[in-house]
């Protein structure tokens, strides 16, 4: 794992404005009653909220969890994605490591956040609203918006690595056309646009 990347990314995680419009289209697109980032740190061994939306926005960023504990911890592990839809019959969701953060939910989707085999973090989404889409369209969907926020946490990790790129309001706003506009694509373009994103992101 990019050791260097995660540690960045972790000092970076104050500034939301690259990673927030993420959890808001996640919020929206699933209707759900919360969704988060949260990026790896592997230097201390945990996760740390790096954008919230919905439930536990206002005191959430920065919190920090085990990196081996509940399916946040899982996922990491394994690069794999996670639907349950009962928590209380998931033997992995730690309901005590929930309810530090203030808010324990009945279902929850979570994507690994990768970006060149490594596992940055991971973006979660709870208690969504049931819709017309079936379990498979919901985690293809959901995987789609995890590789956005992957482009994003290794562009904030790149971006003047030890400062804040996003002090310049001219910078922050310029990141929050590129993801609002990233949420107007169907599924196959929005491939080709994540596509030319980790370029760009490979040559700062």
């Amino acid at each position: 794992m990019d050791t260097n990347l995660n540690e960045t990314a972790v000092a970076e995680y104050q500034s939301t404005a690259l990673l927030q419009p993420v959890v808001e289209t996640a919020l929206a697109v699933f209707g759900a009653a919360a969704s988060s980032i949260l990026v790896v740190d592997s230097a201390n061994d945990c996760l740390v909220f790096g954008a919230v939306a919905g439930a536990g926005e206002r005191s959430l960023i920065g919190k920090r969890l085990p990196l081996d504990v509940g399916i946040a911890g899982w996922v990491v592990a394994s690069h794999e994605t996670m639907r349950c839809d009962d928590l209380a019959d998931n033997e992995i969701f730690a309901n005590h490591v929930a309810a530090e953060t203030g808010y324990i939910p009945d279902a929850l989707m979570a994507a690994p956040l990768l970006f060149d085999e490594d596992c940055v973090g991971v973006l979660e989404v709870l208690d969504w609203t049931e819709g017309p889409r079936t379990e498979l369209g919901e985690l293809a969907l959901l995987g789609l918006i995890a590789n956005q926020a992957a482009a994003a946490v290794r562009l904030l990790a790149r971006v003047n690595p030890g400062t804040d790129p996003y002090a310049d309001p001219r910078v922050a706003g310029l990141c929050k056309q590129i993801i609002n506009r990233m949420a107007e694509f169907s599924a196959s373009d929005l491939e080709r646009k994540l596509d030319v994103l980790r370029s760009v992101v490979l040559l700062l």
